[in-house]
């Protein structure tokens, strides 16, 4: 194992016989046989030297690989976590969304009319009959120009 440390800081030189093209022999379909046994029969026609300069080509490749692999492994289980934290939110945040809902309507509908606020809505007199409406005014009341709607609505 002498070559692994003779290559451990740059790629190994590749002579004519080492330079072949790994990748298209990765294929193990009924097609590329032959190739593979192409491949197989010029690796046994290498030299030691050579041999040792592609497997050490192989230890690197395979080690980047490894990396590479540990490294999404490492963002998939992160993003996992975080799916699971927004998940958890909306939960909490659609139950308080429920929570606050019921509050208002029992609020709106309930509560407002008790006498401890002070309200007497029974007292409303009912509408008049006969009361004038007109595009301009209803009853004694003056409709004035339009402020704006919702957020952009300015006072005069």
């Amino acid at each position: 194992m002498e070559a692994k440390s003779e290559y451990s800081h740059s790629p190994p030189p590749q002579s004519k016989e080492s330079s072949l093209d790994t990748n298209n022999h990765s294929n193990h379909s009924s097609s590329s046989e032959n190739s593979d046994d192409d491949f197989l029969d010029s690796i046994q026609e290498m030299s030691i030297d050579d041999k040792n300069a592609l497997i050490e080509q192989l230890f690197v490749k395979n080690k980047k690989l490894e990396n590479k692999m540990t490294e999404v492994l490492g963002s998939v289980k992160e993003f996992q976590q975080q799916q699971k934290k927004l998940f958890h939110k909306y939960t909490d945040l659609k139950h308080d969304h429920a929570d606050l809902l019921e509050s208002t309507k029992k609020f709106l509908w309930e509560d407002i009319f008790s006498p401890e606020f002070g309200y007497n809505f029974m007292a409303l007199k009912p509408r008049e009959q006969g009361l004038d409406e007109s595009e301009k005014k209803v009853g004694d009341l003056e409709l004035q120009e339009i402020l704006g709607e919702g957020q952009v609505s300015e006072p005069l």
